[in-house]
């Protein structure tokens, strides 16, 4: 700003202006405002768009190097010194290199071309430009030095921090399949949340059969069979919308409830059908396993019911998402005295669906499971789904015949 006040100045005592003083003072005025953009908004535009910063800084000191040319060109010796706009350019380079703007390569363009022009103007127009050049040749060692050391410098660190990134989401992505969405939002701010949820529908599953292939196949065959079955289960929970809560051996637990949305935002209808579905398309799953692995005993046990949940971060230094409450106690039920190849499902999540989608599943009554650490019975239902209205081998009852029904025990 001073330099452009200076130049005015100047110029203003003439009356007429010739064609150099008109493009000096002109491309002085490009440099003012070049040079505070660049100097306000250099880390922004690297940030966003560096290309583009790039090519601004060679614009503007390709404005420089025509700003000295006319300078020297116009020779105004009553005018006094003036400043040496390469040492701006040496100068301004440094200050780049220092925000990491310019790369190195970049730093040594501007140079050579830097010492080209002084060179050309300096040689042919100035008589002693001697210790000039000595002075600005040393200048330009030193920051090119100085840049080529913070830029070693910059890269090492640059690639310890990319390979540090990338660790942290490798462990974020496999913390973000251990628990549930709400969960690992918390985590990742120092919180650990727990969950204390009414309706929500779990189920349980049992291989049949599992136990006897153990005892007369090998480990790696046994570990086998589990990879195969868990793995489509796994994909089976993201199409259908549930959330896998841990396996214990070869039991498999799902929950309703994928913690995606806020509690006051939960379809529990959606939620309880989204399970039944998962729980049929699971039966599909272990009889195309039983066909391909020629298993003929092969088979699974489902049990569903809908009820509060506590769920939460467990241990310290091995930590652990589980869930606890005693309806999670009646879903384990429900699948211990279930039937094999058939999903059961307890009173409550019949009641839900009922209410929901009556004409969606068919129940049938199958027994009333006694629950003695809770002092209470819970009654059980086969679930099919509603295909034909009548469906042959099978009786099934409607909600008033069901609530009349006699509670029986498990033989």
């Amino acid at each position: 700003l001073v330099l452009a006040l200076t130049e005015i100045s100047i110029l203003s005592e003439s009356r007429t202006m010739t064609t150099e003083q008109v493009i000096y003072l002109c491309c002085n005025g490009i440099m003012i405002l070049m040079s505070l953009i660049l100097l306000c908004l250099s880390t922004q535009l690297t940030r966003k768009s560096p290309t583009t910063t790039i090519l601004a800084i060679y614009f503007y000191y390709a404005v420089c190097f025509i700003y000295c040319v006319f300078v020297e060109i116009d020779h105004r010796k009553n005018y006094g010194e003036k400043i040496d706009y390469f040492f701006i350019v040496v100068f301004m380079s440094a200050y780049y290199s220092h925000l990491r703007v310019l790369m190195f390569r970049h730093m040594v363009l501007i140079y050579i071309v830097n010492l080209i022009g002084w060179v050309i103007i300096k040689v042919i127009y100035s008589e002693k430009s001697v210790v000039q050049t000595i002075v600005l040749l040393f200048i330009v060692v030193c920051t090119m030095i100085n840049h080529y050391s913070s830029e070693k410098s910059f890269r090492i660190s640059f690639n310890y921090e990319r390979s540090l990134n990338h660790e942290i989401k490798r462990t974020q992505a496999l913390l973000r399949n251990l628990v549930p969405p709400n969960v690992f939002r918390g985590l990742l701010k120092g919180k650990r949340i727990a969950d204390n949820l009414q309706n929500v529908t779990l189920l349980y599953t049992d291989m049949c059969g599992f136990t006897a292939f153990s005892k007369t196949r090998e480990p790696k065959a046994v570990v086998e069979l589990l990879s195969k079955l868990f793995q489509r289960m796994d994909n089976l929970c993201i199409k259908n919308n549930v959330y896998k809560v841990h396996t214990i051996g070869d039991c498999y637990v799902v929950s309703g409830y994928t913690g995606k949305v806020s509690s006051e935002k939960r379809d529990i209808y959606q939620e309880a059908i989204n399970v039944i579905e998962t729980g049929f398309d699971m039966l599909n799953i272990i009889r195309d396993v039983r066909e391909e692995l020629a298993i003929e005993d092969l088979d699974m046990r489902i049990g569903i019911h809908t009820g509060m949940m506590t769920a939460g971060i467990i241990g310290s230094n091995i930590v652990r998402y589980d869930i606890f409450g005693s309806d999670v106690l009646i879903a384990n039920k429900m699948e211990s005295s279930g039937l094999n190849g058939h999903v059961c499902v307890s009173e409550d999540t019949r009641r839900i669906v009922m209410e929901n989608q009556p004409d969606k599943y068919k129940f049938e009554k199958h027994v009333t499971v006694p629950v003695e650490n809770l002092n209470k019975k819970v009654k059980e239902y086969i679930v099919t789904r509603n295909e034909n209205e009548d469906g042959p081998g099978s009786r099934f009852m409607s909600e008033e015949e069901s609530s009349d029904e006699d509670e029986d025990g498990i033989d």
